[in-house]
């Protein structure tokens, strides 16, 4: 079936689902695979989708390994969850490894093929494939370009045979090792590609590796990495915490890769790289917690070519009043509103983001009265931004007050299509924190739509929350139109 959310799938394709998943996966005793048939409950009754279920246990999984890690009990009699080697711990899970991938992941039906697709289309493109595995990213590309030339590295000796045996006349040199220690060479190959492989390390771990990658690039070469990101600095410092923790307990060594996921935010992946000396870091596509990103190196060869930090100046109203902001949304999910009749013992709310059956576009010209700065309904605005040399609005933020209430609004918040990747909304909102905090506002708050997915997950990786939403603000069918209004909040 060519879906598995719980809108587009039946209760009993859900069983089916869940049933050959279990299937695929060799070496579960009956107790384990009775338990994983009990963790996918909710999903089978069309309560979660697998990818919550997914997430809530996936910190001590590779994702789409259902299996669960070795556990033994603590002196307490309390479960802990015992680290594994990382090869062993792919090549413990190698048969039906790529039938579980692609069926239990979300959306890895398509972020595969898409990354193949991102590659170069050339024939006998050299390619250093990072992680490589049992290849599933180059069952797409051999589609394409059968002639490519490909250079894997994987830690995983029975993953590689694998892949080796399924491609038996393809141009491969498969490596086992660490891709950290197995030198590439310089200027050597067209593109780079990395799929569900990095998000085990740290950004100081990384950024070596990716310098390394784009030294081993020929120029105007790049980099396609397609991985599931924390989506908060908070997540990310919990999960490596409990890595370190259970390191620690378990009297293990540093100089070992142990299976544990500890996954960056997008903002900090993109750090690394732009770190790393790529010309240009763009993220390509997403799918809930999983991105495609890509990274160029310059034509030149050379490391980036450094340009200065876009400065930040005040907007005065004298000058930038009635300055339309051009606000452009374009989504391809939205968050769906669930809302059972409000009685005396209380109501259920549902919010789940959904992928859309086409792009979802909204544009100032729908709008009668379209935003603009220093509106006079808002209160002691202040606006700053970045301005180009011959005067245009590049980007900009607009902070207001709401005294009754102590709290600061945003109440725009844009940056230009070129300015993004360079932090430039991250160093904006960073200055509406540092305007509420000396003037001791107990809150920020800020109203974006359902459908700017995009914005939302901005906002939660700068640590607002959901504090409230309005599903008739803007006409009386905002639900069925999916643009309800979310009130999101940053507490000081």
């Amino acid at each position: 079936m060519s879906s598995i959310l719980i809108s587009e799938t039946t209760r009993e394709e859900r069983e089916q689902i869940v049933a050959e998943s279990i299937g695929n996966i060799s070496g579960l005793c009956d107790g384990c695979s009775a338990g994983l048939a009990e963790m996918y409950q909710d999903y089978i009754d069309g309560k979660r989708e697998i990818r919550e279920i997914n997430m809530e246990f996936r910190a001590g999984m590779n994702p789409g390994q259902a299996r669960p890690k070795r556990a033994a009990a603590d002196t307490r009699g309390r479960m802990i969850m015992m680290l594994e080697k990382m090869g062993e711990f792919f090549d413990a899970r190698l048969d039906g490894y790529e039938e579980h991938q692609l069926s239990c992941i979300e959306s890895a039906a398509e972020f595969y093929p898409f990354t193949a697709a991102c590659l170069p289309q050339t024939p006998g493109t050299r390619l250093l494939d990072l992680g490589c595995g049992t290849g599933l990213e180059l069952s797409y590309y051999f589609e394409t370009v059968p002639t490519a030339r490909v250079t894997g590295i994987d830690l995983a000796p029975g993953m590689l045979e694998a892949l080796r045996e399924k491609y038996p006349d393809k141009d491969m040199t498969l490596i086992r090792g660490s891709y950290f220690d197995v030198p590439f060479g310089e200027n050597i190959f067209d593109a780079a590609v990395s799929v569900e492989s990095l998000h085990h390390f740290t950004k100081a771990e990384k950024t070596p590796l990716y310098e390394k990658i784009r030294r081993a690039l020929k120029p105007g070469g790049y980099f396609i990495l397609t991985d599931y990101f924390a989506m908060s600095e908070e997540e990310e410092q919990a999960r490596r915490a409990e890595l370190l923790r259970l390191k620690k307990e378990q009297g293990l060594a540093d100089d070992e890769f142990y299976h544990y996921d500890t996954p960056l935010t997008v903002a900090h992946e993109i750090e690394a790289l732009t770190d790393a000396g790529f010309a240009s870091v763009t993220v390509l596509k997403n799918w809930g917690h999983t991105y495609t990103i890509k990274g160029v190196v310059c034509c030149c060869g050379k490391e980036k070519h450094m340009k200065p930090e876009p400065e930040i100046i005040a907007l005065p109203k004298e000058q930038w009043k009635g300055t339309i902001v051009p606000l452009v949304t374009r989504s391809d999910s939205y968050y769906d509103f669930s809302i059972d009749p409000l009685d005396y013992d209380g109501c259920t709310i549902r919010i789940e983001r959904k992928k859309a059956e086409e792009e979802i576009v909204h544009t100032p010209e729908e709008y009668d009265f379209p935003d603009t700065l220093y509106a006079d309904y808002r209160d002691k605005a202040e606006a700053y931004g970045v301005v180009s040399d011959d005067g245009e609005l590049l980007a900009c933020i607009e902070v207001c007050v709401e005294e009754w209430s102590n709290r600061m609004i945003v109440s725009e918040l844009w940056v230009s299509e070129g300015l993004r990747g360079q932090h430039v909304g991250k160093r904006l909102m960073d200055k509406a924190k540092e305007i509420a905090a000396a003037q001791g506002r107990r809150a920020i708050m800020l109203e974006t739509q359902s459908c700017n997915t995009k914005a939302i997950g901005f906002y939660l990786r700068q640590g607002f929350e959901i504090f409230g939403f309005d599903t008739c603000c803007y006409a009386n069918n905002d639900i069925a139109r999916r643009e309800v209004r979310i009130n999101l909040g940053y507490y000081l």
